[in-house]
């Protein structure tokens, strides 16, 4: 047995249609995202968070990242999911030293179940420790929204051999030669899908890399299928507003129905901040070099206070959250802890809260 391979032009076909049901509470917690050919704990892990401790998990692959007519695949479905009970339940997906070459490269995820909810996919990125080409940004999933305009997506190569692009393992000759992939217009939900940058003829040697761009499908800070009429609340520390139930779905690392709260360590994850990398409570740092997926339309990202492809970077000076993409807002001069935002000193004139995120409209000016 084995999970499921599912083969698909758009990830559209996935996200589009939603009962307007809540999502189920899911982390997915990659080992290896980085190292898809490493022989040693291999494995991504998916986490239930209260209240849906139950529901059911299953593995699967998305899509086909190299050629589809050779035998034998070289697009494998990934192990089934296992329950695995430990110091914190959680469903895992171990690929073992007997998978055929490669077979861990791609397009994974869990899909969750359970009555009263909305059926709930988390995909995640897996790429080689070598790959020849890379995302410039060292992130692996990129969220927009319909009608955003100048979306691009960067690569860049450690050789100088000509690069060519796929998108749902389709052939896009029109950015054959170029490390950057530029929607053409403002963005549809078309859009969505698994984007490859390789070096030409060289799809098969599993060294080029992947992205997974996310469409939101309502413009920017609005929700409510199909017309889009309802504004989301606003969603702090990189939270995302799901376009179906108007919810905050929160990065690794923060929780609250606004993701407003930091869960305070690089060792703590999950929607209540209950989950961790490690038990030991001496090693804050246990979730560094580890990617964190989420659901739809969240993406995946790097625990909070690290970036880059590897995970393995601190924020430089004024940045913090998950892969480092928020920027601190103190008082000038004040820096912020980069894994909470919170600032070592005041808030700007005006502003409150934990991170200083809370503007006050009532200052006493007039």
């Amino acid at each position: 047995m084995g999970g499921r391979h599912v083969v698909v032009m758009f990830l559209t076909t996935i996200f589009a249609c939603s009962s307007g049901q809540e999502q189920i509470k899911m982390t997915l917690l990659d080992i290896r995202y980085g190292e898809s050919e490493s022989t040693s704990s291999n494995q991504y892990q998916c986490h239930l968070s209260d209240p849906d401790e139950s529901a059911t998990v299953t593995s699967l692959r998305l899509g086909a990242t190299r050629r589809t007519d050779k035998i034998p695949d070289l697009n494998p479905a990934p192990p089934d999911a296992v329950y695995t009970v430990g110091n914190f339940p959680h469903w895992k997906v171990a690929f073992n030293q007997t998978i055929q070459s490669d077979g861990a490269f791609g397009v994974f995820g869990c899909e969750a179940s359970v009555d009263g909810k909305e059926e709930t996919l988390v995909p995640t990125i897996r790429m080689r420790s070598d790959a020849e080409v890379t995302p410039a940004n060292g992130l692996l999933t990129q969220t927009v929204n319909i009608g955003d305009e100048g979306i691009t997506i960067t690569m860049q190569t450690t050789r100088a051999d000509t690069l060519g692009w796929r998108k749902g393992g389709v052939h896009q000759s029109a950015f054959d030669a170029m490390s950057v992939y530029t929607m053409p217009g403002p963005v549809s939900v078309d859009d969505a899908g698994i984007y490859e940058c390789l070096i030409t003829g060289e799809r098969d040697d599993a060294r080029h890399a992947l992205h997974l761009l996310i469409v939101r499908a309502c413009p920017a800070y609005r929700w409510g299928l199909p017309d889009c009429d309802k504004a989301c609340d606003e969603c702090y520390n990189g939270g995302v507003c799901d376009e179906h139930s108007g919810k905050c779905v929160c990065p690794a690392g923060f929780m609250g129905t606004n993701c407003e709260s930091a869960c305070g360590d690089s060792n703590t994850f999950g929607d209540d901040c209950t989950l961790h990398c490690t038990p030991e409570t001496d090693k804050p740092y246990a979730c560094w070099r580890k990617l964190f997926c989420r659901p739809h339309p969240a993406g995946c990202r790097c625990i909070t206070g690290y970036k880059g492809f590897h995970c393995d970077q601190t924020c430089t000076e004024g940045t913090f959250g998950a892969s480092c993409l928020q920027t601190c807002n103190c008082a000038s001069g004040v820096s912020c802890d980069r894994r909470t935002g919170s600032c070592f000193g005041n808030c700007p004139s005006g502003w409150k809260g934990d991170t200083c995120q809370d503007f006050e409209s009532n200052t006493g000016a007039e």
